[in-house]
């Protein structure tokens, strides 16, 4: 998953703040489900089904 956000009529990349924030809020919402994402070195996102 690549994180994105609009900013003046434009999707840009998500700064790495965002991408934590993101990715944490994910993971606490998914763990009810057994779901985690892992953050890449590129600033995405990869889902790991336990």
């Amino acid at each position: 998953m690549i994180p994105t956000q609009i900013r003046h009529f434009r999707v840009n990349r998500a700064s790495g703040a965002d991408v934590l924030w993101l990715r944490d809020l994910l993971n606490r919402e998914g763990n009810k489900l057994g779901t985690r994402f892992e953050l890449n070195r590129d600033n995405t996102l990869t889902l790991d089904l336990d």
